[in-house]
């Protein structure tokens, strides 16, 4: 069903971990060619050398090593990736900043100024410029950063119960359904959130 996938040259943010790198490895794995950038490059270039096993057509990532808070960052990115590949099919955002802060906290506006900065700003930067090549062609989730969090144990049993399939989602869960909508198999598809909830957001 995802066949279509073979050879599409793929942009995944924050693919040196978390959820953007099982992404990498599934579009990898599909045949794809994908870039895949972070800030360190020991995490990106073992993240790549994943990929590569994993391709069926032995296809080498593109690695870029960059910062998404910096503008000429997000530009190298993409200037990177037409170059090396010579088009764009795909863009992933899946980079994202979170931390969690009181409204009377002194440092509430600089974090807000933060969230913004990498979860808004660098996501319209990387779409607008991604829009033209891509245009020419045709065509709660449990993370290692849950870990870090305090009774991460009892958070999940908590979150696992308010679901309607009783677990919590996974980074294989994103994956698989963001391959599935970058395929010709959702071909029909466009326009719309699509929850990947486990049902919680049916329960209102």
């Amino acid at each position: 069903m995802l066949e279509d996938l073979k050879d599409k040259v793929v942009l995944i943010t924050g693919s040196s971990g978390g959820i953007g790198e099982i992404i990498a490895k599934r579009f990898s794995s599909l045949g794809s060619k994908v870039v895949i950038t972070g800030r360190n490059s020991e995490n990106v270039a073992k993240v790549a050398e994943e990929c590569a096993a994993l391709s069926p057509l032995k296809y080498e990532p593109l690695t870029v090593i960059c910062d998404l808070n910096s503008e000429r960052d997000i530009e190298r990115l993409v200037h990177e990736t037409i170059c090396h590949f010579k088009r764009l099919d795909v863009l992933v955002n899946c980079v994202a900043y979170y931390e969690p802060l009181s409204i009377l906290d002194d440092r509430f506006l600089e974090n807000f100024d933060a969230h913004m900065k990498l979860n808004v700003r660098a996501v319209v930067q990387l779409c607008r410029l991604a829009i033209p090549h891509l245009s020419e062609c045709k065509g709660p989730i449990d993370t290692p950063k849950f870990e870090t969090f305090e009774d991460s144990e009892s958070l999940r049993e908590h979150y696992s119960s308010k679901t309607p399939v009783q677990r919590m989602g996974n980074r294989d869960d994103i994956a698989n359904a963001v391959t599935y909508l970058a395929s010709n198999a959702s071909g029909f598809i466009t326009g719309c959130l699509i929850p990947i909830d486990g049902g919680i957001s049916l329960l209102g």
